[in-house]
């Protein structure tokens, strides 16, 4: 006979490690984390615990935010030592931070939904975003990606849930990635963030 689960009744919602049928349990949210708990993962936790909270507004000054487009031809590799170097000359992170965002996509890539990836890596300066859109798309793991979001976190920058909120939103709802990666310039895509960040 099959043993029961425990399952604490007072909890406000559930994590499971393994495989739950349903988005429920107990009446209250469920959500499936594996023990690797990538980046995706990060963003769907940041999203119901928004939802717990009631948050739904644009409470606090966001980030700043950069948009690119980039017209040539580049692989994964030669894209990201191309931003990673960018941002170092501008003295927006260090060498050191900018191999850490190398190192980190070497071992975990990290596409987010199919034709979207977030690099990031942590750094000691202001948090940024970076919106590169791909004229060619290209192959970066398991997806062709036409947009490339370069996030550098100041470690314990608050700010970062709300955005990952927002970002996990419009990459995973299809509508609102459709008209994001159907952009046609990096004005245009400035021009779609600011209006969603205003809803």
């Amino acid at each position: 006979m099959e043993e029961e689960l425990s399952i604490p009744e007072e909890a406000d919602f559930y994590i499971m490690t393994f495989p739950y049928e349903g988005e429920s349990l107990n009446g209250k949210v469920c959500i499936e984390l594996s023990p690797v708990f990538d980046i995706k993962e990060q963003i769907a936790l940041e999203q119901l615990l928004g939802q717990l909270n009631g948050h739904r507004s644009w409470e606090r000054a966001g980030v700043q935010k950069y948009y690119e487009q980039i017209d040539g031809g580049m692989d994964k590799r030669k894209l990201l030592e191309y931003f990673c170097g960018l941002y170092e000359k501008k003295g927006m992170i260090s060498r050191h931070e900018a191999n850490g965002i190398l190192g980190r996509e070497e071992l975990v890539s990290t596409e987010i939904t199919e034709g979207i990836v977030m690099p990031h890596g942590l750094i000691e300066g202001e948090s940024f975003l970076v919106f590169a859109l791909l004229r060619d798309p290209i192959v970066w793991g398991r997806t062709r990606v036409k947009l490339v979001v370069t996030g550098c976190f100041r470690r314990g920058d608050e700010r970062m849930k709300e955005e990952l909120e927002y970002l996990f939103h419009i990459f995973l709802n299809e509508a609102d990635k459709k008209k994001l990666l159907s952009c046609q310039s990096a004005e245009q895509a400035e021009e779609y963030m600011e209006e969603y960040y205003g809803k």
